[in-house]
Order: structure tokens, then sequence, then C-alpha cells
């Protein structure tokens, strides 16, 4: 999943939009406290109360996106154009050039961005970034009867060569009545109704719907118009009152469940929901970013080396250990710099296709690195087999070592959750690899590896997690996340590719997860749906509903399985499985069609944990069972 970090998070509309677009927050930054506290009590993502220090986003694992609101004041009439304030523009600055994240979304309110745009884009360029701005009007946009503006500047570093575009906000020719956001008929607080007749002409109530503050009096209005000093009103059964708290937050598209109401500074809370982005613009901006910028699963093995050289910092705090990812050294670009008191390490990584490596490749790029060795120690890393003779005739003709699959396996024994991550985006079976502690360490003595729990491998506890998360679809992307780490634990070692939210090429259908069979496994479950039902690829589905699944969505489920497409074979998880309806779907898919559906429940998956975790089972055998059972049964 693409990761986002955001900065003045605000009441969370700017987080929401972007986890709802596909984006994992991995961090969160406000330093409103009430505004901190609805953030922390609606949004899993952690939060902190500040903006993020050097150390902080100089140890990012290269988010995908980074996010921001900036509001920015008008400077009054007297003030020169060099007292503008600068000082959130110079932060943001700061903070692009030391996370480099993949793409920026800034939300910028049309009055600021008068002041700010001058010669901040061109800072932005000269880092390294290609921009887009447009001055988004959101009732437009979404055919809401609100006059709403906000400035969105995108970027996209200049080594993603997709296209960088705003979407067409796909919503524009719907329109929103009253009614759909006005909670006309629900009891409302007396305090809405406490209005200065000074301020409004009654004789005006039937001239529209809305009432707004202009030039000292309320007047009518077919749209609402924020105002920063006096709440809009709306007619209530003929009856001016303000807008609601939650009203506006309905407009602002923040779920039903979302709660703000025990904050007791009204005033505030009217001014946090006037200043927040709207989720459904977030989303779909977020959205188009973080589609069209695909992950190689180059990068991915970059940063999942990332994580490992992390944890190797906490878990050795005492040994004065700098890690520095892609910095500029002499001509060429290392991946990893590693300083210890005792050396220098430069490593590069490198992921070839398949398990075994031309050796020809091996020592092109030793050659390429070899240029290096007068600045420290150098460690080709590949995630593929090399043989014992290839890393001596490396290390003998270029002076380089060689960490191959054999040697990661055993660094990262340590730490199960890298170790599994690693292992489900190869693309071969690792079934007969040696593990093997390489010549040169980082940080300690091979024989002194630090201690491990013998149920380290085991330390989440899965039920309580999937406990935790409550059924309903407002809790899909947390039960779909929940899922697929689990099954990457479970069928890590047969499964690569982990592709999440895929859409077909004409758009209709999007399948939750889709995973390819390694190859080179030997394992009789995959070899069966390999050979007898002709697929290379394997769709899950996730439903966190309360009631068993039924045929609906079989059939819908169905659509995603096309046999020129080496795709024949999904899973369905779901909280409690199949009802009888749907598996009587699941029998006639296959008989008709020859496509073969299965249906695990949380309670099968979490038996899938448990015998990969006592060595009892292969998970997989689990999944064969269940095909035996529907076709032993399959009738006519």
């Amino acid at each position: 999943m693409n990761t986002a970090v955001v900065i003045n998070a605000g009441l969370g509309s700017l987080t929401m939009g972007i986890e709802k677009a596909g984006y994992q927050v991995i961090a969160a930054y406000e330093t409103d406290p009430k505004a901190r506290s609805v953030h922390e009590r609606n949004i899993n993502a952690p939060i902190f109360d500040r903006i993020p220090t050097r150390e902080e986003y100089g140890a990012w694992e290269e988010p995908d996106l980074l996010a921001a609101r900036i509001h920015i004041k008008q400077p009054s009439g007297n003030a020169l154009r060099s007292e503008r304030p600068i000082q959130q523009e110079m932060q943001m600055l700061d903070i692009i050039d030391g996370c480099r994240p993949r793409a920026i979304l800034f939300f910028v309110n049309p009055a600021g961005g008068k002041t700010l745009l001058p010669g901040f884009l061109d800072r932005i360029n000269r880092i390294g970034y290609r921009l887009s701005y447009r001055l988004i009007d959101v009732g437009e946009a979404l055919g809401l009867p609100i006059r709403e503006r906000t400035l969105c500047i995108i970027g996209a570093r200049n080594d993603n060569h997709a296209p960088l575009r705003f979407p067409d906000f796909d919503m524009s020719k719907q329109h929103y009545y009253p009614e759909d956001f006005l909670e006309i008929d629900h009891p409302i607080d007396s305090w809405y109704y406490e209005i200065n007749p000074h301020h409004i002409s009654y004789d005006a109530l039937e001239s529209g719907p809305y009432f707004c503050w202009s030039n000292g009096e309320y007047r009518p209005t077919d749209i609402i118009k924020w105002n920063t000093l006096r709440i809009p009103l709306v007619r209530d059964h003929n009856r001016p009152r303000r807008i609601t708290h939650r009203e506006i937050a309905n407009i602002k598209a923040f779920p039903e469940y979302y709660n703000f109401f025990d904050v007791r500074n009204r005033s505030w809370l009217y001014k946090a929901l006037m200043y927040s982005e709207n989720i459904t613009i977030v989303k779909q901006i977020a959205k188009g970013l973080v589609y069209n910028r695909p992950v190689s699963r180059g990068r991915l093995f970059e940063n999942l080396f990332y994580r490992y050289l992390k944890s190797l910092l906490l878990s050795h705090p005492t040994n004065d250990m700098e890690v520095k990812r892609e910095l500029p050294t002499s001509d060429y670009r290392i991946d990893f710099r590693v300083k210890t008191p005792q050396q220098l390490l430069l490593l590069e990584l490198k992921l070839y296709t398949g398990r075994t490596v031309n050796p020809s490749r091996i020592q092109d790029a030793c050659k390429q690195l070899s240029d290096l060795k007068a600045e420290g120690t150098i460690i080709l890393t590949v995630a593929n087999e090399v043989s014992d003779k290839m890393k001596a005739q490396c290390l003998d003709a270029y002076g380089i070592h060689i960490w191959d699959v054999g040697n990661l396996l055993w660094l990262f024994e340590d730490y199960p959750e890298i170790k599994t991550e690693f292992i489900s985006f190869l693309d071969y079976s690792i079934d007969s690899i040696e593990t093997k502690a390489p010549a040169v360490g980082i940080v300690w003595d091979n024989s002194a590896k630090p201690e491990v729990e013998p149920d380290a491998e085991h330390d989440t506890d899965w039920a309580q997690k999937l406990s935790g998360i409550k059924p309903g679809t407002e809790h899909f992307r947390a039960y779909e996340d929940a899922c697929v780490e689990i099954l990457k634990y479970v069928l890590g070692d047969y499964l690569t590719l982990w592709k999440t939210q895929e859409r077909s090429n004409d758009g209709l259908y999007r399948f939750d997860l889709c995973c390819r069979i390694k190859a080179g496994i030997n394992q009789d479950f995959f070899d069966t749906i390999k050979k007898y039902f002709n697929t290379k690829y394997i769709v899950f589905e996730f439903k966190n509903t309360r009631e068993k699944i039924g045929q609906k969505e079989i059939y819908t489920t169905e659509k995603y399985l096309y046999e020129k497409a080496l795709r024949k074979v999904a899973v369905i998880i779901s909280r409690e499985g199949a009802d009888k309806h749907a598996m009587k779907a699941v029998k006639g898919s296959l008989r008709e069609t020859g496509k073969l559906i299965l249906c695990l429940s949380d309670e099968q998956l979490l038996e899938m944990i448990e015998s990969k975790y006592k060595g009892e089972q292969e998970p997989a055998d689990q999944l064969g069972d269940m095909l035996d059972d529907l076709l032993i049964h399959l009738e006519k």
C-alpha cells in the first residue's frame, strides 16, 4: 500500500480523504490540541503535536505522498511584500527536500495563495519536482450549493514520469439539494435558533433557503457563503436558524460516525470546519496521484531494506550507527550509506527476475561500483541467488562483497514482519535456499546476533486485531489491510505481486487484491489450480459484513475471473463466511464456467495462521481441503 504523511491535519478531512484514496497515512501532524483531539478520536493514523523535525522526516521511508493544508492570512494594505508570512513556505520546502516524497498535495486558501505562490513553486521546482496548480470551485465541482474555492498544488518528483493532471470531477453533473445535507426533521439544539432579530429581515424569509452575512445583516441567497464572523443561516420550516456543525460536516463529506460534538467552543469548531478540505475533493485528487504512480518491485525492495536498517538501529542503540539513503557519491548514486565508528558501508540494491541471475549482470554491476572502493566497503545486495564462486570472483576482481537472498533471509530472521514481506514479493520459491550469515556485517559480531523471543514471529495477536475491527463499510479499509497482512504471512511463500485495489481496463470492475503464483513452487493446491484451472493469478476479495455473504457477492467476483487473463481462481474472505445460497452459486460457477471461488471466514483465516505457526500443516493445504470437498460434492 502507498504511504502518506499529512502536515497541518486539522480535524482530519485531509487525512480521511487520502485514506479513502487508498493510502496508509503513516504520520499526521497538528499543533492545535482541539483539532488534534478530534482527529485522534476518529482516525487510526498516528498524530503528533508539532511540525515534524528534521530527524523525523529524515527517517520516513520515502512516503509516496506528502500532503499539507497551508492557511496564510493576507497581509494588510500597509504591509510590504517582504513582510509576507514565509515560515510555512520555508518549513514545507525543508520537509520536501528532506523526505523526497514521490508526490505532493497542498491545499492553500486562495487569498494566501496570492502571497504564497510567487517564488514557492519555483523553489519546489528547483528541488526536483514537476508542478501544477488549480483554483477549484468546490460547489461547481461537486454540485453543492456553496461558494467555496481552494487552491490546490500537486507535484511529482522528476524521476516519476507519470502524467501530472487534475481529475475530471466525476460528480460535477450531480446536484445536491438542501434536504441532502440539512437535518430539517432532526432535533436541533436551541442555541442554533438564538439569532438577533435585528440582523435579519423576516420579510425576506421566503426569498431563499439560505441567509449569509453581508454588509451588517443576513441576506437571502441561493448558495451558502462562508463567513469567519457569522455562521450562515438556513430556513427550517420558515424559521431561520444557524446551519449546524453536523450539517457543515455533511457538506464537507465527513462520515456520519465522525464525532466532534464534545468540542465546547462552537465558534472555534465552526471555523475549523469551514477551513476543512472537502473529503471528496481530496479523495479524487489523491486517488489520481496514487494510481498513476505504481511502485516498482525494486523500490519496494529498497523501502523494505530501509525498514530493516531502521530496525537494526533500534535493536543496537549503543552502536552509534548512521544510515543515509540515496546520497550522491562521486559520479554514482548509491542506495544506502551506513556509517559506524569502525567502518563505512556503501550498499547498492538489485532485484532481478527469477531465482538466479546471469553472471554477466552481476559483473556489470560490480564494475560500475568499483570506482567507489576508496570511499568505503561496498556491498552489492541482491534479492536473488548468487553462487559462492561468483561472490569470490567479484571480491577478488573488484573488491566488492555480495549479499544474496540467503544472506538477506539470515539478516531478516530477527525481524519476522520484514522477512514475511520480503518473501511475499519475491517472484520465486525459496525452497531449498540455505540461509547464511554474510561475510561482512554491519554492527554486530556474526556470533552475537540479538536474542529473539521464541515466539517472535507469532507476536501479533491476529484474533484480537480482527475482532477489534467493527463490521461495516466504513471500516472496510482496516479489515482489508489486516487480511492482506495475514495472507502475506500464511501464503507469502507461494504468492507474489500483491497488487491491491486493481481495476479492469474498462474501469467497470475493481477487485481488492491480485497475486501471482510464484514460479518453481511445489505445493499440491497451487500445482492443481495452475495445471487444471489454467490460472497464474488469484483474486482476493474482502467483505467486512456482519452477515454471511450471499450469492450476489459470488456473482460479482465471478466477473473478475477470465481464462485468457490466466485468472480463474478467487478467494473471498469475510467475517462469517458464506451462506448456503452463496455455496450454491460457487458450485454453479465451477460447474458451468470452470471458475473456482473459495470462501473463507475469519475463523478459517486464523486457523491458517495457527497451522503455519505450529508447523503442523502448510496453510495452503487448508485451501486444498476446501477444493477437495467442493469437487467431491459437485453435482451435475
